[in-house]
């Protein structure tokens, strides 16, 4: 394929120095600049620093009372450190908002580390109270007292961050002051802090000239000697608003200074702006008016992009100013700019200003010259790479084929840089039928769905996508570029209904196919490389495939933390728990070093989950917390299924109060999601905890509104398709047990041909005791042992254990158990049997009582003796762990660094074949170890 047709093929090196195509606008950053000619509002300023204890102040009235300028008065002489942040309508989104919020936050404290950023990329947006959480814990942070301010708050009107503002409010910092300052009051809870004192308001009757500030503005503006009583006559007929008195001083000062100013002032009234407006106006050359007037289409402006947007007819006209003349020009007539950084090149019209250019601009300008205004300034911010104003304008200026052009272009960098909620909304801001006739962002929108776990999406789009290019020839640049997308989710696809080879052939073709900027997508089809060829049996090449590709340090940092995710699901498929953890342990580093929240979360799941079915429950323990304490960081199945682990370790450990606390804390966060697939899981889960209670009743009644096969059984932990068999097995009847083994035998099948070997451990082994169920005791040791002979070489552990005092009852059992010579296997299965904890009713079934925390087993060693002793050092840290020192403490006593001392106690968990301090000091106890107390 001719890859130039695609912005030209480029290294991965290259894509690394690439800038970032939407940049945060640093000028809503900067606080509007006082200059030494505005009336200091020393009154005001007084009142606002006697009540800065208080958590919030509210400066809010209608437009052109001069909210901003006091504010920003307020912040330069207050002595605090202080951040700003001008919003606009496009930060009504919650994570744009927050973005800004962090950089203003930032811009005051740079050396803060802020958690909040990570939760920004996270595949789905936190809910606001974990984003409230974050926030408030990243604030917390600074020590000294600081001022937060927002201006324009009345443009916010996304619920969820007006919810997330009333929960600042809601557990106000001692160290934060903020400021809203809005035309109007925000939907928070300002009358709850009014009657508490928590408050301070600044209202349209503070913001009011008096008769001595409205004398010495006049005197400035009209460069002339204003007395007392004129000024009380404007004060009065203006009500004192600043923005009118303005207004009315410009309109007349093209008059000669002999002429009263009073002549033709209208008396106060709701056309009193518009008056002086056109006062003003009229007097303007007409290339300067309509200048200004298409100027006020731009929120922000400097001089090269008011030359760009200006008309060419006007260049010859001796009244045309170029873009700077044009900037000092405004400056001079003081036509209400706003500086918007410290260098003066950029600049915004104060809003009330600009909406009423932008009210009358229809009136001067031809429509198509206002058009055409848009889609000059469409390019000049493009060519900048300021994307989503470019947007922005292109929609404005009737171009939507540019607008869709400008997504097409940059929509392999947001994809590479894992900036999917930036791409969701580049797609947001166009037509929904120009997305819908576009393949290549039909495509995009399946990758999304990818990304956030939406199987419809991914199903849909490569379909329509086809359709749309069906008419096309073949061989256009095109065509093949969309299919080699598609091809790649439907490989996608494929791999999780467990169809490997065409897989691989798709990614394999789609490699050749596309452009080498398109390294998100590349990454994912090298994957499906990989994983493939360990679904066709062929493991150690699909893992070289993986490691050699992504060896190559060129590739960003995002990219190669995710090969980390597609190594541990080859192994992890393969039933190789050792390789899933140095994979996992690896890739760790390096999404700690560049702070890549979902590829250390990825990384944390599966030291989770692998450590957990190793039964190294200590291990497992910190892993899986990590990853539910950062669940908004996380893909919302991994935390679901790293949940359902956690709990089981807790039950295992009898520490059932803290594993139903995890179980409802995780229903709870799906719920505020869309994941439909994590939601299943989450209902799944729910009737396998109620097996595992003994409850079979309450399994049944949830069982009818869970869909347990939205997905095949594929490389997660927990497979829902087995938690319907097991509630077959639960039931006992000679149908149901024949239904079950049907179903197990069928599933066995198809995961031995695909070598999903995660899956066929638990299947082999539930479908040994489903034989043994109904009698058949050679099947059901023949089937154990082939469980046991995949499961050795991973070192699965709680997979059987888990399943209760049955499997205990089975496995002690087998021919090899008790024998003199121990082979492999039999050490394996002692290992097992150990894990089952003491000795109880083997035969019970486990749906008559828990199976959760302590089943039967067998000692695998003499008498009470341990299978290796403890060495000296043991002993002595056993005893502090009896006294219920925590690790550092045991470590000031003997001399040692407490992760020493976590080392000591792993071994000795293990020589006591134990998984907690408690149960290490119970055994150690009734061995005669330690002293009874």
């Amino acid at each position: 394929m001719n890859q130039e047709n695609h912005s030209g093929a480029r290294s991965a090196a290259d894509q690394l120095a690439e800038p970032e195509p939407l940049p945060l606008l640093t000028t809503k950053l900067y606080r509007p600049p006082i200059t030494p000619d505005l009336e200091q509002r020393t009154r005001l300023l007084a009142r606002l620093d006697q009540r800065r204890h208080r958590p919030l102040t509210l400066i809010s009235a209608p437009a052109g009372y001069g909210k901003t300028m006091l504010a920003s008065m307020w912040l330069e002489s207050c002595g605090c450190p202080s951040a700003w942040l001008s919003l606009d309508k496009g930060d009504n989104d919650l994570p744009t908002f927050v973005r800004y919020l962090l950089a203003a936050v930032l811009g005051a404290f740079p050396t803060l580390e802020l958690k909040t950023q990570s939760l920004l990329d996270a595949p789905t947006v936190a809910s606001v109270p974990v984003l409230a959480r974050y926030l408030l814990n990243d604030l917390a942070q600074i020590k000294d007292r600081f001022i937060l301010a927002l201006d324009d708050v009345q443009v916010i009107q996304d619920q969820a961050i007006l919810d997330l503002l009333g929960e600042l409010l809601l557990h106000p910092l001692s160290s934060m002051h903020l400021v809203l300052i809005g035309r109007r009051d925000p939907p928070l809870p300002i009358a709850s802090l009014r009657a508490r004192r928590q408050v301070t308001e600044i209202r349209a009757r503070d913001l009011r000239f008096t008769s001595q500030e409205t004398a010495a503005l006049l005197g400035q503006v009209l460069s002339r000697d204003i007395d007392g009583a004129t000024a009380t006559e404007w004060t009065e007929r203006t009500e004192g608003w600043v923005t009118g008195l303005l207004l009315m001083a410009l309109s007349l000062r093209h008059r000669p200074e002999t002429d009263d100013v009073n002549i033709g002032v209208p008396e106060r009234s709701p056309y009193l702006q518009d008056y002086l407006f056109a006062e003003l106006l009229v007097h303007l050359p007409p290339v300067r008016r309509n200048w200004l007037l298409l100027t006020s289409l731009l929120d922000r402006f400097c001089a090269p992009l008011c030359r760009a947007i200006g008309q060419p007819e006007a260049a010859t006209d001796p009244a045309s100013l170029a873009g700077i003349e044009f900037i000092r020009w405004l400056q001079e007539h003081n036509l209400f700019l706003v500086p918007l950084d410290d260098r003066s090149e950029w600049f915004r019209f104060h809003h009330l200003f600009q909406q009423l250019l932008q009210g009358v601009v229809h009136e001067h300008v031809e429509p198509e010259q206002i058009k055409a205004a848009h889609r000059r300034a469409s390019r000049w911010f493009s060519a900048k790479g300021l994307i989503e104003e470019a947007l922005q304008h292109a929609l404005a200026g009737g171009d939507v084929r540019v607008a869709v052009q400008l997504v097409e272009q940059h929509r392999y960098h947001l994809m590479n840089t894992e900036k999917w909620h930036r791409l969701e909304r580049w797609l947001k801001l166009l037509p929904a039928d120009a997305v819908a006739q576009s393949p290549l962002l039909t495509n995009t929108r399946a990758f999304l769905g990818f990304f956030s776990g939406q199987d419809r999406e991914m199903a849909i789009g490569p379909q329509e996508a086809n359709r749309l290019v069906a008419t096309q020839s073949p061989e256009t640049a095109t065509v093949q570029l969309v299919q080699a997308e598609t091809a790649v989710v439907q490989a996608v696809l494929d791999i999780i209904a467990g169809q490997p080879e065409g897989a691989v052939t798709r990614a394999q073709r789609s490699l050749e196919l596309l452009p080498a900027q398109a390294l998100y997508i590349r990454s994912v089809a090298v994957a499906i490389v990989g994983v493939g060829l360990q679904m066709q049996g062929e493991f150690k090449q699909g893992v070289a495939v993986i490691r050699e590709t992504f060896a190559d340090p060129s590739w960003p940092a995002a990219i190669r933390a995710r090969n980390g995710l597609y190594l541990c699901v080859a192994h992890f498929q393969e039933g190789d728990l050792p390789g899933v953890l140095r994979s996992a342990s690896k890739y760790l580093v390096l999404a700690e070093q560049f702070q890549l929240a979902e590829s250390r979360s990825h990384c944390r799941y599966n030291l989770g989950i692998g450590h957990y079915l190793r039964n190294e429950l200590s291990q497992a323990e910190p892993y899986l917390l990590a990853l539910l304490d950062d669940r908004a960081q996380s893909a919302s199945s991994y935390v679901t299924v790293g949940a359902f682990a956690l709990a089981l370790l807790y039950y295992a450990q009898n520490r059932v109060s803290e594993a139903e606390q995890v179980i409802d804390l995780v229903r709870a966060y799906v719920e505020t999601l869309q994941d439909t697939f994590a939601w299943a899981i989450t209902r799944a889960i729910a009737i396998e905890l109620a097996l595992r209670r003994g409850k079979l009743a309450e399994a049944h009644r949830l069982s009818p509104s869970v869909d347990f096969d939205l997905r095949p059984p594929y490389w997660l932990f927990y497979v829902p398709q087995l938690t319907r068999i097991k509630l077959l097995l639960a039931e006992g009847t000679g149908q149901s047990l024949k239904e079950a083994r049907a179903r197990l035998e069928a599933m066995d099948e198809k995961m031995h041909q695909i070598h999903r070997n995660n899956v066929r451990i638990e299947v082999l082994a539930l479908l040994a005791l489903v034989h043994h169920a109904l009698g058949d005791e050679a099947a059901a040791v023949e089937t154990l042992s082939a469980a046991l002979s995949l499961g050795k070489r991973g070192g699965f552990i709680r997979t059987f254990v888990d399943l209760g005092g049955p499997m205990a009852s089975l496995l002690s059992r087998l021919p090899h158990t008790g024998k003199t010579e121990r082979s492999d296997t039999s050490l394996y299965v002692d290992r097992i049997l150990a894990a089952f904890g003491p000795r109880t009713d083997r035969e019970q079934p486990p749906t008559t009582r828990s199976t959760m925390g302590s089943s039967s087993h067998v000692v695998p060693t003499e008498a009470h003796g341990l299978i290796e002793p403890l060495t000296e050092r043991e002993h002595e840290v056993l005893a502090l762990l009896a006294q219920r020192l925590t690790y550092k403490e045991i470590g000031a006593q003997l001399f040692i660094a407490p992760g020493t001392v976590s080392q000591h106690a792993v071994r000795i968990y293990a020589k006591l074949q134990v998984n907690s301090r408690h149960q290490a000091v119970v055994k150690a106890q009734a061995l005669g170890i330690l002293p009874q107390r």
